[in-house]
């Protein structure tokens, strides 16, 4: 591959932008294409022979017989034409040029003896002359070049000149001669010279006849072959024969035989004087074959036709009809009822219709005046056999209509018919004949037959007339496009040269040219000097529109040195004659045809656009021409095109425009609709539908346009000369005096139609281009360019139309490709670009320029790189590509370029050019400001442009990838066989891991060193994407700040940028700033962010600070205040955090959606603590919660605070009723443990002593449990001795009643002994400095049992405890 883009960069870069008028480039094409395609289509509503002359298919429901025509005046336009100005301009033209016989045969005619015979051999340019038993053939267009043949020993009878079977003969061979005597039928061998079939070739008859046949004295009046070889013979007994050849075992031991196909197959064994016996003698004197039908004819001398099927692949025979003169004079009369019968008598000649020319008609006869008989014989499937002779319309020569007075045709012997054109060759007298001539070639768009004529006289009387086959230079591609069908020559007379016929007499041959309408305008100019007559006038009038002017161009489009004049002429004629645009404001356009006897004889007929299967199309209205069509307005609602609304006006376009769209629609309708290679063909065998020399036919005339446009581009300036503009005033709401308006409605129109005609003038040059670049590639050969190809790219070549590849998108991606395919050939070869890439800037400048040739060389320097040892060398090399592609870095292809650069190993070229174009391709910074500016989305410009840098950055971030995976790679890790056998040798392409990633740290830093931002982003965001965060964090780069700042903002749905961000704060030493980030980061609403993640972001968020403080940032500002609000939140964290896990643990046990909700509440956000009780500590009954949710908040609500200790201690005690009294009482005392460590240090505000040990110990009294399990939990707690004695001793001094109740009114008593025993045997519980209060204290408390206990009459053991107490305390 290329390194260039070529068409994707270079056409897009021409072409993407907004053209003339604000319409792009590729509107512009598409409004043309659909302007062409409309003119193709007009081309193509040419109505068929058949349709002309009303035909139906016989024994249809209609009813109708045959037809009659001309006997009206517009049949035949020049004989009721008013003036000799318009009789001229309607005259079909032709031209007459005589030459004589050779001078050496004009003795040999006193020689004569028996007969004399003289002919035509139109394929090869020869005229033929027997005298008795010799035959001389010479040249006819300058009389030499004569050969003769002596050969024979009996008179000739006829001659033909015949195309051979295949395989029969040696290929030196290349025609038969066919000569009959009275007595046998001889074929000649007949060679050329150097080039066969060439009128400058000499001709050679082989002196041995191939074959030879006996007559059985049956006289050969005529001879035809086919294309197929087969030879057939009229007989003078009225009977069709057949001579039939062929070759069994080589060159010699041949076969031949003669077949009479009116008779039995059989008829050869029989002689012929028994069959003459039988029928009566009229001998056929004429023999005609459809080639395109497979369809043979006879005529007699009487006037009788008979018709042969010859099968549908025209190797059978079968007899279908024979029809009587008489019977075909009877139809005929009964159709032409005011004719006299004798004008329909003899019939002198039979011409084929070919289906090229209409489906429907198949054969014509003509009388010896000059009427003509059309015959069908298809019946109702014009696809089928013949099936009989129908006749469809008599015809009648000029001079039947009322009005005419001309001299009408006259005992006419000879008749020629083809495509339109009769030639009839009357007799004036009996030395001297009259040629008339016919065509309709003037009128091919009229619904009805209408005809030019004009009468040669002739010296001598003509022996033969034939018409001279011509160059047929694309005349297969215009069937092609026109269904099979034979094109008008109006359409096509730009291809052709003007029809020839050659006559031949005894006074020499006659050369009778039918000239073309282009010829026809030549000679116009030429004989009145120039276009200002009437009479050049008048051939634009008949010629109408569009139709003069397409003709007026292939003169003045031509650069012939010898045509400069006249190209003069044309010129001007194109702008006197072409008119100007106007806007109508009426429901329809006048007509701009010309009218001849109150009938329209304009070329341009109404039509609806066609359909492509590329380009939807909607028809136009019924009413308006092709050249009226506008696809460049605005469309209507259903989509139509130039239709506007009742008020809105409608643009009829110039005569000198529509010419022009529809002379360029002539010059490429070959190939418009062609696909570009021959359908059905395989990738190896792929071969262009257009020959090359087909191809250089329209390169050439596109040329020839392209420069008449330039050479004229005053046209599209809004002035030009000619008729002045005009404006329909046909709307009734339309002001009657335009004034000032009219002008400013032909200025608009003039506007429009200049903006078409600069439309029109890319698309020519584009063409033109394309076109060109189509011929390298056919230059190269189709097929070992498609071999460069992809696959799929393969296959959008073998469905692509040539209308395509200029218009499409599709097609300029495939110009691309085809482009990078050649360049890429001469690449594989190791030869030098230089010369294919100045043949490509020549051909198509446009798809490939300047810039895709630098690109070129520097693919061939790379290669050439790629095989030098030297490494100085090699690095110049290197150096010098780089810095060619950084020159052309706006149109590279980096797709291509970066690969090669990476298979040299040139990696800081990849990073070079990849910068490079990401700057050419947005040299204003449109990217960065649009990146600056939050990206906003109505600015599309700054959106593309950052699109673009981003499309180059790519690139060095791929190579990047592969590089850092290849040195990842372990050098010896095993990897497992693709296929059995030895292992593969080692790529040598391959990098060894180490040095991959010394390539890969290059590449990275290289990139670092770079001042463009937008390739930093491009890199961080690559690092972030392949969770390099590591890598990321480690540049220090004023722009890495920023593109996590903006990160965080974009993406803030997301925690990883803010992540990122506080992590590249703390490594930069900025703790607040990361702090701010962290406290952010525990803030966000977030489902992602667990809250216990939210904790851990607290944290660090208060290690930053506290970091912060011991580098100094306490002075900052904000700073204390900062870390104050951290905690504070921490400790409201916490509190969340245990909710969500007491909701967890429900959760759990007893799943339920409303949890759900309330864990998700909590994980999504840090809640404040009013929220946390009242949403979900109180609802949920969570007591501990509420327990902490007071203690954090500060509330100092005692009544509250033991109600929570209340249902603390209750729900404790239920969850253990279960178990035994020894596991209650431990499991009871570690939660009075967990929660007295949080809570009892706070002077006991959140953990009611009093109200736990009441609780407590009337729990314990009921299940009779150990007196010391309480205290000593609180002891455990770290809650003062001294204190819980005080609790215990106002407890015991409340005297409640709940103790007797509970059967153990000296509970109490019973826990302060064991709780002063306790201080006695451990003193040191209490400090020494409180130790002796203390003990005065338990002394008197103890004096005070002691008293209480001495008036119960159940005490002594208690106050046997006390007393021994009492005396370790006195003791202290």
């Amino acid at each position: 591959m290329t390194l260039s883009s070529v068409n994707a960069s270079a056409v897009a870069n021409t072409h993407s932008g907004v053209g003339h008028g604000g319409v792009s480039w590729h509107e512009s094409m598409e409004a043309c294409g659909r302007m062409v395609e409309k003119m193709l289509h007009s081309d193509s509503q040419c109505p068929s022979l058949g349709d002309k002359l009303r035909c139906h298919a016989p024994g249809s429901p209609s009813g109708l017989g045959a037809g009659l025509s001309g006997n009206h005046d517009p049949d035949y336009p020049a004989v009721t034409a008013q003036s000799a100005v318009n009789a001229a301009a309607l005259r079909a033209p032709s031209q007459i040029r005589r030459v004589p016989l050779p001078a050496e045969l004009v003795e040999h005619f006193g020689h004569m003896q028996c007969n004399c015979l003289m002919g035509v051999f139109p394929g090869v340019g020869r005229a033929w002359l027997t005298i008795d038993s010799d035959i001389y053939l010479w040249r006819f267009e300058d009389g030499g070049d004569l050969a003769y043949f002596d050969g024979l020993g009996d008179t000739i009878l006829s001659v033909a000149w015949l195309t051979p079977r295949v395989g029969v003969f040696k290929d030196h061979i290349k025609y038969l001669l066919c000569l009959t005597t009275a007595v046998e039928i001889v074929l000649l061998g007949v060679t050329f010279g150097p080039i066969p079939g060439h009128e400058e070739a000499e001709m050679h008859l082989l002196p041995e006849p191939l074959f030879t046949l006996a007559t059985d004295a049956v006289y050969m009046m005529c001879i035809a072959g086919t294309a197929h070889g087969r030879i057939f013979m009229g007989g003078k007994d009225g009977c069709l024969y057949e001579f039939v050849y062929q070759a069994e075992d080589g060159w010699f031991g041949k076969k031949a035989q003669k077949i009479n196909h009116s008779n039995s197959s059989l008829s050869f064994l029989v002689p012929s004087f028994i069959n003459a016996a039988f029928y009566e003698e009229d001998p056929i004197e004429q023999i005609q074959v459809d080639e395109s039908r497979h369809i043979l004819y006879t005529r007699s001398e009487k006037g009788n036709i008979q018709v042969f099927d010859l099968g549908p692949e025209g190797r059978d025979m079968v007899k279908v009809v024979a029809v009587s003169q008489a019977s075909i004079v009877q139809e005929a009369a009964r159709v032409a009822i005011h004719i006299d019968q004798s004008n329909l008598t003899p019939i002198i000649g039979i011409s084929v219709v070919p289906m090229s020319e209409s489906p429907a008609l198949a054969l014509v006869a003509v009388s010896g005046n000059g009427v003509r008989f059309y015959f069908s014989v298809m019946g109702n499937n014009l696809m089928g056999r013949p099936q009989n002779l129908y006749l469809q319309h008599v015809r009648l020569p000029p001079g039947f209509s009322a009005a005419s007075n001309v001299p009408r045709p006259s005992k006419a012997h000879m008749s020629y018919y083809n495509q339109g054109t009769l030639l009839l060759v009357c007799s004036q007298t009996e030395e001297s004949d009259m040629l008339w001539l016919l065509s309709n070639d003037g009128f091919p768009f009229q619904n009805i037959l209408m005809e030019g004529q004009t009468s040669l006289p002739l010296d001598g009387r003509v022996w033969a007339l034939v018409e001279i086959p011509g160059e047929e230079r694309m005349l297969r591609l215009y069937k092609d496009s026109f269904q099979s069908m034979q094109p008008p020559l109006v359409v096509i007379q730009h291809t052709q040269i003007a029809k020839r016929f050659v006559l031949i007499s005894a006074q020499g041959t006659i050369i009778v040219s039918k000239l073309r309408p282009v010829d026809h305008l030549r000679q116009l100019l030429i004989d009145h000097g120039g276009p200002d007559n009437e009479v050049v006038k008048g051939f634009f009038s008949l010629h109408a529109d569009a139709q003069g002017i397409a003709t007026s161009l292939i003169l003045a489009c031509s650069r012939a040195i010898q045509d400069r004049k006249i190209s003069e002429w044309a010129t001007r004629a194109f702008f006197l004659y072409g008119g100007e645009p106007r806007l109508s404001f009426g429901q329809q356009a006048p007509n701009q045809a010309g009218n001849q006897a109150g009938r329209n004889v304009s070329m341009a007929q109404p039509f609806s656009p066609s359909f492509h299967p590329h380009i939807a199309s909607t028809p136009a209205p019924h009413n308006q021409s092709a050249g009226n069509v506008n696809p460049f307005l605005t469309p209507r609602g259903d989509g139509g095109f130039g239709s506007q609304s009742m008020f809105q006006p409608e643009l009829i376009f110039s005569s000198k425009h529509n010419g022009l769209y529809l002379y360029f629609s002539r010059l490429v309708r070959p190939l418009w609709l062609a696909t570009l290679v021959v359908p059905g063909s395989q990738t190896t065998h792929l071969a262009s539908t257009l020959t090359i020399d087909e191809i250089e036919w329209v390169l050439t005339q596109l040329c020839d346009l392209k420069e008449f446009m330039d050479r004229n581009s005053h046209m599209h300036s809004g002035s030009s000369g000619g008729v002045q503009a005009s404006m329909s005033l046909g709307h009734p709401h339309h002001p009657h005096h335009p004034g000032n308006h009219l002008h400013k409605s032909h200025q608009e129109a003039l506007l429009k139609e200049r903006q078409s005609l600069l439309f029109l003038q890319q698309l020519v040059s584009h063409c033109q281009q394309v076109i060109g670049l189509w011929k390298v590639v056919c230059d190269h050969q189709v097929h070992v360019v498609a071999q460069k190809l992809g696959q799929d790219e393969q296959n959008i070549l073998r469905g692509m139309y040539f209308r395509d590849l200029i218009l499409s998108n599709a097609g300029k991606e495939l110009s691309s490709r085809l482009v990078q395919a050649i360049i890429n050939l001469y690449l594989a070869d190791n030869a030098s670009t230089d010369a294919i890439s100045n043949r490509l800037r020549e051909v198509c400048p446009a798809l490939y320029n300047t810039e895709d040739a630098i690109s070129s060389k520097a693919h061939e320097m790379l290669i050439t790189a790629k095989s030098k040892s030297n490494p100085n060398e090699r690095e110049r090399l290197l150096r010098d590509a780089v810095n060619m592609c950084k020159d052309i870095a706006s149109r590279v292809n980096l797709d291509v370029l970066t690969s090669h650069l990476a298979a040299v190993h040139c990696y800081w070229g990849v990073v070079e050019v990849c910068l490079a174009a990401a700057n050419r391709r947005d040299p204003q910074g449109l990217a960065l400001h649009y990146y600056k500016k939050s990206e906003p989305m109505e600015d599309q410009q700054g959106h593309q442009a950052f699109v673009n840098r981003m499309n180059c950055y790519k690139h060095v971030l791929e190579i990047l990838r592969r590089l850092i995976d290849t040195g990842r790679a372990h050098p010896m890790s095993p990897s497992v066989p693709k296929a059995p056998g030895p292992p593969p040798p080692a790529d040598p392409n391959q990098l060894p891991p180490q040095e991959a990633s010394e390539y890969a740290e290059n590449v990275f830093q290289l990139g670092l060193q770079s001042e463009d931002q937008l390739f930093h982003i491009a890199l961080y965001q690559w690092l972030v994407d392949h969770n390099q965060f590591d890598r990321l964090l480690s540049i220090r780069s004023s722009f890495l700040e920023d593109y996590l700042t903006r990160g965080t903002k974009r993406s803030h749905e997301t925690v990883l940028m803010f992540d990122l961000l506080w992590k590249y704060y703390e490594k930069a030493r900025s703790y607040a700033a990361a702090a701010r980030i962290l406290a952010k980061l525990a803030e966000r609403h977030t489902v992602d962010v667990a809250l216990q993640q939210r904790l851990e972001y607290l944290s660090r968020a208060i290690m930053c600070v506290k970091s912060g403080e011991v580098n100094g940032e306490s002075s900052r500002g904000g700073v204390g205040e900062l870390l104050h609000d951290l905690e504070e939140k921490m400790e409201v964290a916490r509190v969340q955090l245990q909710i969500l896990d007491s909701l967890n643990l429900m959760d759990q046990a007893s799943p339920s959606p409303n949890l759900k909700t309330a864990i998700d509440r909590l994980n999504a956000d840090l809640l404040d603590i009013s929220q946390l009780y009242q949403d979900f500590a109180e609802p949920y009954e969570l007591w501990e919660c509420q327990l902490a949710i007071l203690h954090c908040s500060g509330h100092q609500d005692k009544l509250l605070v033991e109600t929570v200790w209340e249902h603390i201690l209750e729900k404790e005690l239920r969850q253990s009723q279960d178990l035994t009294n020894s596991s209650r009482i431990p499991m009871i005392a570690n939660k009075l443990k967990a929660l007295g460590t949080l809570y009892a240090s706070a002077a006991q505000r959140y953990f009611p002593l009093e109200f736990i040990v009441r609780k407590l110990e009337v729990f314990s009294c009921q299940i009779q449990s150990d007196h010391t399990w309480v205290f000593k939990t609180l002891l455990n707690v770290s809650i003062p001795i001294p204190k819980v004695l005080e609790v215990y001793n106002r407890l015991y001094l409340a005297n409640e009643p709940v103790w007797l109740r509970q059967g153990s009114p000296h509970h109490l008593l019973y826990v302060l002994a064991r709780l002063l025993d306790t201080f006695a045997s451990s003193p040191s519980m209490v400090s020494y400095n409180e130790r002796r209060q203390f003990v005065v204290t338990c002394l008197d408390a103890v004096g005070k049992y002691l008293s209480n206990l001495y008036t119960k009459h159940d005490s002594n053991l208690l106050v046997s405890e006390f007393k021994a107490i009492q005396a370790k305390l006195e003791r202290l």
